[in-house]
């Protein structure tokens, strides 16, 4: 965050053989189909100092018939997924 200039921090997920999402399309495969894991994403949020004011995620629920209840559980478990990903991430640095 050098000069405050992060304003914000999101993440987006491809995949590789997955018959939901196609291989290297921008297709914001959720955490659970995606070649970005839990532990990547964590590795790329340690390099940061602190937190950013904005983290989250751009994800894409298919099948596009999931009920609204089976669209809420995606969002809760990708959610919890960056939550698991960014505990103990920004611990500040000594200088």
């Amino acid at each position: 965050l050098q000069n405050d200039l992060l304003g914000g921090l999101i993440f987006s997920g491809v995949a590789e053989g997955d018959p939901l999402y196609p291989d290297w399309a921008d297709s914001h495969a959720p955490f659970n189909r995606t070649l970005l894991t839990e532990a990547k994403t964590h590795e790329c949020l340690k390099l940061l100092e602190v937190a950013p004011p904005i983290l989250g995620l751009k994800m894409q629920a298919l099948p596009k018939d999931l009920t609204p209840l089976e669209r809420a559980q995606f969002i809760g478990d990708n959610l919890s997924a960056l939550q698991r990903a960014a505990a103990g991430a920004f611990v500040r640095r000594k200088a």
